[in-house]
């Protein structure tokens, strides 16, 4: 049994081409609706594990599911709130103990300028 993926969010994933001048080009592909399993709006300050408070970089998380393969160099849309993009590696916790498998990870997502 799976969480469902209920959500919708923007995805614009990071692309790589090459030009008519076989020129190495860059940028983000169009604008895909996918279903996450959840998102929130975070940033500022967050409690540690021990006990601290830590600054935190980042400004949203969105839960997908793993199968998605969001990349560390995507762009993500939340309903309401604008375009941000993936801040470094998302986390991945597939390779757990007990022969399971969570439904999904964690994108960290830093606020577009």
């Amino acid at each position: 049994m799976g969480i469902p993926a209920k959500h919708t969010v923007g995805l614009s994933r990071y692309e790589e081409r090459t030009n008519s001048n076989d020129d190495k080009v860059v940028g983000h592909g169009p604008v895909e609706d996918v279903k996450v399993i959840g998102w929130y709006i975070t940033g500022g300050q967050e409690r540690g594990p021990d006990g601290h408070i830590y600054q935190v970089s980042y400004d949203a998380v969105v839960l997908p599911p793993t199968a998605l393969g969001i990349g560390e160099h995507d762009k993500i849309t939340l309903p309401g709130h604008g375009e941000f993009h993936v801040d470094g590696p998302p986390g991945n916790w597939d390779h757990g103990p007990f022969n399971w498998t969570p439904p999904g990870g964690q994108v960290r997502l830093k606020r577009t300028e």
